[in-house]
């Protein structure tokens, strides 16, 4: 039997097909007594509480025979003797680690990772595991009779999980097995209730995964992110201290505003209205510039200036001094083969 009460309004507890779960409304019920065919079943209302009360009993027998009765007990008492070592405390019994329910009747069994059952029809399983968060769970059926599953976290009490009480998972029709992801951060324990609702025994396992799939595509994405500036900062360092030991090879800290013009001559800017210098940022055109050997282009007054304390283009850092006799080399090379190619001719 299902014992149960409300306050100004009839309880109520029936299974409906079409939805193929619980429609349950009841604000006190006696869980332990219905799971362990108790023959006297105990409901406490708070003393705060008035009002109106409504009961009602569910039960499969066709002609039960049932008595209710009304009783006070002192509120400094727990309505159930404490079992398996459990203790009286705030009304409630504080049950040790492997057992559960209202009086700590029920054993808990402990498990990890891997759950076998098999579990008498109309019957419960009840089972203590450790999670993690989020735990993958598959459930699988050895037998053509089906089970459901029922949780709920340990914060919650010595409360046993039932359709009263906790969200039902239950096999598709036609199919052996499912799966579903079960997430709380704030307990390392949950409570796991089996129930057969078949009329044969119910034969099966339950497999439970340390959901961490989330935190592997996070590692993956990290390791790839790592692994892709690795690559490029190899390259870039690579020419930057190429770069570096040929300025440092220039033993020169500045150039003079004759060096400048022999090595860059200036001239008016006459290309794009709207091309700044990137030194100043003001526009160049018609003004006397100077065009480096890396093809950056300045202002006369402005990259004279930074040549005085920086022999280095402002832009690409490349040596002024070492791109121009670079360049002047590579000038005189290509002349040169000019020149012998038309004494060969």
């Amino acid at each position: 039997m299902l014992f149960m009460i409300s306050f100004d309004k009839y309880p109520s507890f029936e299974f409906l097909s079409d939805l193929n779960d619980w429609s349950r409304s009841a604000d006190y019920y006696d869980v332990l007594g219905w799971i362990t065919n108790s023959d006297t079943l105990l409901i406490s209302i708070p003393g705060d509480k008035s009002g109106i009360v409504y009961a009602a009993v569910y039960t499969e027998d066709k002609n039960p025979f049932v008595q209710i009765e009304e009783s006070v007990k002192s509120p400094s008492l727990c309505l159930f003797v404490c079992k398996n070592g459990g203790i009286c405390s705030n009304n409630k019994c504080v049950c040790s680690q492997d057992y559960g329910g209202d009086d700590c009747s029920i054993k808990m069994n402990n498990e990890k990772d891997l759950i076998e059952f098999q579990v008498k029809s109309m019957e419960w399983a009840f089972y203590k595991v450790k999670i993690d968060k989020e735990i993958l769970v598959k459930a699988r059926a050895l037998s053509d009779d089906k089970y459901r599953i029922f949780i709920s976290s340990e914060y919650t009490g010595n409360e046993i999980p039932t359709m009263l009480n906790s969200k039902s998972y239950y096999f598709p029709q036609t199919e052996s097995s499912f799966s579903f992801t079960y997430k709380d951060s704030k307990t390392k324990f949950i409570i796991m209730s089996i129930y057969c609702y078949a009329p044969n025994q119910c034969a099966g396992n339950i497999n439970l995964i340390e959901n961490s799939s989330k935190n592997m595509i996070w590692v993956i994405i990290f390791c790839v992110i790592v692994g892709s500036f690795v690559i490029i900062s190899i390259p870039i360092g690579f020419l930057y201290c190429k770069r570096a030991r040929a300025i440092r090879k220039i033993k020169i800290d500045n150039i003079n505003k004759e060096q400048m013009e022999n090595m860059f001559p200036n001239s008016i800017y006459d290309k794009n209205k709207l091309d700044v210098c990137s030194i100043c940022f003001e526009i160049m055109y018609d003004k006397p510039c100077r065009e480096l050997c890396c093809s950056h282009i300045y202002h006369v007054d402005c990259i004279d200036q930074w040549a005085s304390s920086n022999p280095a283009c402002p832009v690409c850092k490349q040596g002024m001094i070492l791109e121009y006799f670079e360049t002047k080399r590579q000038k005189e090379t290509e002349k040169l083969n000019t020149e012998q190619n038309q004494d060969v001719n």
